[in-house]
């Protein structure tokens, strides 16, 4: 897991349930971590070359907007083969619906037929991603989306696309969209 923080010990937990964990890299000494799940800090990011056999995911998230995911990923230059996809056990995902390298879907959340979740992208608990709708990269997805022809309630930084083109969205961040769908949080 690279990242050691609040949202890390989250992935650690749904990762466990599919992966074996060796770790978390992080540069800071992340205690809580270690101690709460029993897990191993391996060092700081640039030990990822030290286990050429593994595969990764990112255990860091943002508030806000930020390229930082993105940075992460950019400067580790791991090929896509390394990159895990997590899909935490109560979470359902579509047969049809397709999760790129990085992608974590974590417990209670939906994804419907036919939904493209871009590399590295987080779909949070609880969240629902409808059917057709593509996720664009490194997205947090927290809330939920219903899907096209519903206004939208909130903004977030929520980047998609959809089969409905010109109805409404909002969002933050660089546009990552084909078409616009509408979407809702609750």
């Amino acid at each position: 897991i690279i990242g050691g923080g609040e949202l890390a010990r989250v992935i650690i937990e749904a990762a466990r349930e599919q992966w074996n964990v060796l770790g978390f890299v992080d540069p800071e000494l992340c205690v809580e971590t270690v101690h709460r799940l029993n897990v191993s800090r391996l060092g700081d990011d640039m030990m990822v070359y030290d286990y050429p056999e593994a595969h990764f995911i990112l255990g860091v998230g943002t508030i806000k907007v930020s390229p930082m995911r993105e940075r992460i990923v950019d400067r580790l230059a791991l090929p896509a083969s390394r990159w895990a996809t997590i899909i935490a056990a109560g979470a359902i995902v579509s047969p049809t619906a397709r999760l790129a390298p990085g992608t974590v879907v974590l417990p209670s959340a939906v994804i419907c037929t036919g939904a493209n979740i871009a590399e590295h992208c987080i779909i949070n608990i609880g969240a629902k991603i409808d059917h057709d709708v593509r996720v664009g990269k490194f997205v947090r997805e927290k809330r939920q989306y219903t899907g096209p022809g519903r206004p939208p309630a909130a903004a977030t930084h929520f980047a998609v696309s959809g089969p409905s083109t010109g109805t409404r969205t909002v969002m933050f961040g660089r546009p990552r969209i084909n078409a616009m769908s509408s979407f809702i949080w609750w």
